[in-house]
């Protein structure tokens, strides 16, 4: 997923969008984080920002991961304290997530979500592609490819690109 995401935010830095990807973990990932942060600092060179948020469970001491979250440098994060994914909504442009009720919070607050769905999601689960808020219309599916979620990120970003979204959002 944040591979995909990061060659979208690449292809959008490019065309001077200057995003910032602010990434939270599910609170259930088990994945050592400075995976993650490594691959965030590819953006870097593109004129982009990119961040690692902890949510609650993953700076429980009894997480698995715990230390290595812990031990990130304060530069790589937003802070050492817990931020819950819900929290960053109201700041955020779009939400671009895979398979999250996360979306659904989004959708309450009037705001773009994308699904980007992955090979390993549809390999947990391939009905995935019926993801009820897709197929509503509450929020838009991308299927494994990076120039396809950087062109939806582009077009829900304009008023006109969300409107049908945003209608959807309301009617639901």
């Amino acid at each position: 997923f944040l591979k995909g995401l990061i060659a979208a935010v690449k292809r959008l830095a490019l065309i001077r969008l200057n995003p910032q990807v602010i990434f939270s973990p599910h609170p259930g990932d088990q994945n050592d984080p400075e995976t993650y942060v490594e691959l965030l600092e590819e953006i870097v060179d593109y004129y982009a920002r990119g961040r690692l948020v902890a949510s609650p469970p993953l700076l429980d001491p009894k997480h698995t991961q715990h230390e290595k979250y812990a031990a990130l440098r304060n530069e790589r994060r937003i802070s050492q304290e817990v931020i819950r994914a819900s929290h960053l909504i109201p700041g955020s442009d779009i939400v671009v997530h895979s398979a999250s009720t996360i979306a659904k919070e989004a959708g309450y607050q009037r705001k773009p979500a994308v699904n980007y769905f992955t090979a390993a999601a549809f390999a947990r689960d391939p009905d995935i592609r019926q993801w009820p808020p897709v197929t509503r219309g509450v929020e838009e599916a991308v299927y494994e490819d990076p120039d396809a979620l950087a062109e939806a990120i582009v077009r829900l970003l304009t008023p006109e690109g969300f409107a049908p979204m945003c209608a959807r959002q309301e009617q639901v």
